[in-house]
């Protein structure tokens, strides 16, 4: 994921110019910033362990099940999908 990414490159440099010049803020940013970088790790691989339950679970249905319950999961996924470029845009990517 970009935005993964992104913030880790913005928390080591954030951490860089924190040693170098001793902007406690610039320390407190890169934390943050691998904080962020972590949760949306760890929501990525929520996603793709629901995703595979998910199929789990649409072999058990019938036709009108399976697709209502299709519907869901790519509702939620837009969801998330939208949240994450939401998150793009305000951090200017």
């Amino acid at each position: 994921m970009e935005l993964i990414k992104q913030l880790r490159e913005e928390a080591e440099r954030l951490s860089a110019h924190s040693l170098d010049r001793g902007v406690q803020e610039a320390g407190i940013a890169a934390n943050l910033a691998s904080q962020a970088a972590d949760a949306l790790e760890q929501m990525e691989a929520v996603m793709t362990r629901l995703s595979d339950m998910s199929v789990d679970v649409a072999v058990h249905l019938t036709g009108d099940e399976r697709r209502a319950f299709g519907r869901v999961v790519n509702d939620a996924d837009a969801i998330i999908r939208e949240s994450v470029s939401r998150s793009d845009i305000r951090e200017g990517a």
